[in-house]
């Protein structure tokens, strides 16, 4: 179970990067009287996040399924994208479940969300880039079992990433029933695992999500004398700041805890508005939004 801790830190996430989405947007949403009124819908009978084969008789009880939709009084669905089974191997993509939802929503009236998890991830990820796992406070890589991928901090790890989100992009971008992004599924450092063998695990501690933590304190104390201060430590090199790895009496009565969980809330923010920018390159007029 999560503590409450990390609880308050997700809902700070979320609440900032929606914030922080919403600015990029200014003045880009044009005036509107749709409203969307969705359900969860990305073909079949499969559950977010899997997705049903399509066959050959997929696009005739698709649209069966949409044309009810549509009766009981929703204008929209919510649809997704995983990257697992979107992009199995560098470079090669499936989004045939997303072309043909896209397609049948259009001829009957409806418009699409598309929501894009990456909290699972292809085996290739791991494979060319193991220095991209999750760590616990102990430093050990989680291996990740389709989720919960990998994380956002290591550049390889982004890079991959937001080529996924501009292919996903590039198929929706001339769609007319394409209304709006779900650019990130409940903001969380870590997503759809509980690494049940560790006690009350943190994330993420990998060399990457240290250095930028790092980097953060830099830009916010300036020097190691007001980060002292601040945490009261006694520093005498950058080197030797790392995230606080469990709390004593003296983390609580300094700024070292909230410091970390500040940062977790700058990033994911700052994450956040790079995706949508990311997006909007590809569909400027598009809604997008966050969820937890």
């Amino acid at each position: 179970m999560c503590s409450m801790r990390m609880i308050l830190c997700r809902i700070a996430i979320a609440v900032v990067a929606l914030s922080a989405t919403l600015s990029a947007q200014k003045g880009a949403i044009t005036q509107s009287s749709f409203y969307p009124v969705s359900v969860w819908y990305s073909g079949g009978k499969a559950r977010a996040p899997m997705l049903e084969e399509v066959r050959g008789d997929s696009a005739r009880f698709w649209k069966e399924d949409l044309l009810k939709i549509k009766k009981l009084g929703f204008n929209t669905v919510r649809t997704w994208v995983e990257w697992n089974v979107g992009e199995p191997r560098e470079g090669e993509y499936h989004l045939e479940n997303l072309d043909l939802l896209l397609r049948l929503a259009d001829e009957v009236g409806l418009r699409v969300i598309v929501q894009v998890y990456v909290d699972s991830a292809p085996e290739w990820v791991g494979a060319k880039f193991p220095e991209g796992r999750y760590a616990a406070q102990d430093g050990l890589a989680i291996p990740s079992q389709a989720a919960p991928g990998f994380c956002f901090d290591n550049k390889n790890v982004r890079k991959a990433v937001l080529a996924f989100f501009q292919e996903v992009a590039r198929h929706v971008a001339d769609s007319k029933a394409f209304y709006g992004w779900d650019l990130w599924s409940e903001p969380a450092a870590l997503n759809w695992a509980r690494v049940g063998y560790k006690s009350e695990p943190m994330f993420c501690y990998c060399p990457a999500s240290m250095e930028r933590f790092r980097e953060w304190l830099q830009t916010k104390y300036g020097t190691l004398e007001k980060l002292n201060l601040a945490w009261h430590r006694t520093f005498t090199d950058w080197k030797q700041v790392e995230p606080p790895r469990y709390g004593t009496i003296l983390t609580y009565t300094s700024l070292e805890l909230l410091g970390m969980i500040l940062w977790g809330i700058g990033m994911g923010a700052q994450d956040s508005c790079l995706k949508a920018v990311l997006s909007a390159v590809v569909s400027p007029e598009k809604h997008r939004i966050r969820h937890f």
